[in-house]
Protein backbone atom coordinates (compact mmCIF):
# COMPACT_ATOMS: atom_id res chain seq x y z
CA UNK A 1 0.00 0.00 0.00
CA UNK A 2 2.72 2.61 0.97
CA UNK A 3 4.82 1.66 -2.36
CA UNK A 4 1.48 2.02 -4.47
CA UNK A 5 1.22 6.04 -2.98
CA UNK A 6 4.99 6.19 -4.29
CA UNK A 7 4.63 4.85 -7.34
CA UNK A 8 0.93 6.69 -7.99
CA UNK A 9 1.28 10.00 -5.90
CA UNK A 10 0.88 13.24 -7.95
CA UNK A 11 4.84 14.41 -8.62
CA UNK A 12 3.72 17.88 -7.40
CA UNK A 13 2.18 17.37 -3.98
CA UNK A 14 3.90 16.95 -0.63
CA UNK A 15 4.60 13.22 0.16
CA UNK A 16 5.81 13.86 3.18
CA UNK A 17 6.62 16.65 5.46
CA UNK A 18 8.23 16.39 9.14
CA UNK A 19 6.65 18.29 12.01
CA UNK A 20 7.57 21.28 13.55
CA UNK A 21 8.57 22.96 10.64
CA UNK A 22 10.94 20.75 9.41
CA UNK A 23 11.52 19.33 5.83
CA UNK A 24 8.98 18.26 3.40
CA UNK A 25 9.51 16.34 -0.18
CA UNK A 26 7.08 15.92 -2.97
CA UNK A 27 6.63 12.32 -4.26
CA UNK A 28 8.73 13.09 -7.13
CA UNK A 29 12.01 14.44 -5.02
CA UNK A 30 10.67 11.00 -2.41
CA UNK A 31 10.76 8.83 -5.89
CA UNK A 32 13.83 9.86 -6.57
CA UNK A 33 15.93 9.72 -3.51
CA UNK A 34 14.45 5.78 -3.41
CA UNK A 35 15.45 5.10 -6.54
CA UNK A 36 18.48 6.42 -5.86
CA UNK A 37 19.02 4.66 -2.62
CA UNK A 38 18.09 1.28 -4.38
CA UNK A 39 20.30 1.68 -6.64
CA UNK A 40 23.18 2.40 -4.53
CA UNK A 41 22.00 -0.75 -2.44
CA UNK A 42 22.31 -3.12 -5.83
CA UNK A 43 24.96 -1.95 -6.53
CA UNK A 44 26.86 -3.06 -3.50
CA UNK A 45 25.29 -6.44 -4.06
CA UNK A 46 22.68 -6.59 -1.98
CA UNK A 47 19.20 -8.04 -3.33
CA UNK A 48 16.56 -10.44 -2.07
CA UNK A 49 16.65 -11.46 1.26
CA UNK A 50 19.74 -9.57 2.49
CA UNK A 51 19.34 -7.67 5.58
CA UNK A 52 20.25 -3.99 5.94
CA UNK A 53 20.85 -2.04 8.93
CA UNK A 54 19.60 1.56 9.31
CA UNK A 55 21.43 3.68 11.82
CA UNK A 56 19.24 7.15 10.82
CA UNK A 57 17.37 9.37 13.30
CA UNK A 58 13.93 9.46 12.86
CA UNK A 59 12.93 11.57 9.66
CA UNK A 60 12.62 11.83 5.82
CA UNK A 61 15.98 9.98 5.52
CA UNK A 62 14.61 6.61 7.68
CA UNK A 63 11.62 6.91 5.70
CA UNK A 64 13.44 6.86 2.09
CA UNK A 65 16.05 3.98 3.40
CA UNK A 66 13.41 2.20 4.32
CA UNK A 67 11.18 2.25 1.17
CA UNK A 68 14.57 1.82 -1.19
CA UNK A 69 14.83 -1.44 0.44
CA UNK A 70 11.10 -2.50 0.21
CA UNK A 71 11.21 -2.16 -2.94
CA UNK A 72 14.09 -4.37 -3.63
CA UNK A 73 12.62 -7.24 -0.92
CA UNK A 74 15.17 -6.48 1.53
CA UNK A 75 14.51 -7.12 5.10
CA UNK A 76 15.69 -4.09 7.17
CA UNK A 77 16.11 -3.31 10.82
CA UNK A 78 15.46 0.08 11.62
CA UNK A 79 17.05 0.77 15.33
CA UNK A 80 19.05 4.19 15.76
CA UNK A 81 20.87 2.71 19.05
CA UNK A 82 22.02 -0.38 17.76
CA UNK A 83 25.88 -0.32 17.99
CA UNK A 84 27.67 -1.24 14.72
CA UNK A 85 28.87 -4.53 15.57
CA UNK A 86 25.30 -5.60 17.48
CA UNK A 87 23.88 -4.68 13.87
CA UNK A 88 26.53 -7.19 11.66
CA UNK A 89 25.50 -10.06 14.68
CA UNK A 90 21.95 -10.08 13.78
CA UNK A 91 23.34 -10.27 9.92
CA UNK A 92 23.39 -6.61 8.71
CA UNK A 93 25.16 -7.40 5.41
CA UNK A 94 25.20 -3.34 5.44
CA UNK A 95 24.50 -0.55 7.49
CA UNK A 96 22.62 3.19 6.24
CA UNK A 97 23.98 5.76 8.31
CA UNK A 98 23.54 9.62 7.25
CA UNK A 99 25.04 10.18 3.97
CA UNK A 100 27.04 7.10 3.64
CA UNK A 101 26.17 3.51 2.84
CA UNK A 102 28.80 0.85 4.48
CA UNK A 103 29.00 -2.76 3.59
Amino acid sequence: MILDLLENGDPSRIAISVAGGGSAVTYDQLRQQVDALAANLSRLGLGRGDRIAMALPNGLEVIASFLAASTSIWTAMAEFSFPQNEMRALGALAIIRMRTIRR
